[in-house]
């Protein structure tokens, strides 16, 4: 009974173990789950979660950073991006959002040029009856 207990521990370490370095939140969620009903070490146990809490907060983030990619919002997704970097975010999502920002600046900088081309027309003697102006 007690090698049996001992390989069920040995075998929640090593699943923890690989949830850890797979980082995938499903499996760490499982493994955790199975290692405290074995009773392994709580080191171990606190390595995991910590990989797990952060594991969650990264796919928030990258939840936020899709949210922003499709508002198109240039605050949204300076303010994701920003997240992301910090959290160390470093996937394709987040270099597409960064190309998405710089698109997005890159129109408002020609709507605003384009606005400051538009020639402002002369008053028309019809706009200054409509105004009551002499």
């Amino acid at each position: 009974l007690k090698e049996a207990a001992a390989k069920a521990k040995v075998a929640a370490v090593t699943a923890l173990t690989k949830a850890i370095k797979t980082k995938d939140t499903e499996d760490l969620r499982s493994t955790l789950e199975k290692a405290k009903e074995i009773g392994i070490d709580e080191s171990q146990l606190k390595r995991g979660m910590a990989v797990l809490k952060e594991e969650e907060a990264k796919g928030a983030i990258l939840a936020t950073i899709a949210d922003a990619m499709a508002n198109k919002d240039q605050g949204e997704l300076k303010l994701a991006i920003k997240r992301g970097r910090e959290a160390n975010v470093n996937t394709v999502q987040l270099r597409k959002a960064e190309v998405l920002l710089r698109e997005e600046e890159a129109k408002e900088r020609r709507r605003k040029a384009a606005i400051q081309d538009t020639p402002i027309p002369s008053p028309t003697p019809a706009d200054a009856v409509a105004t009551g102006a002499p």
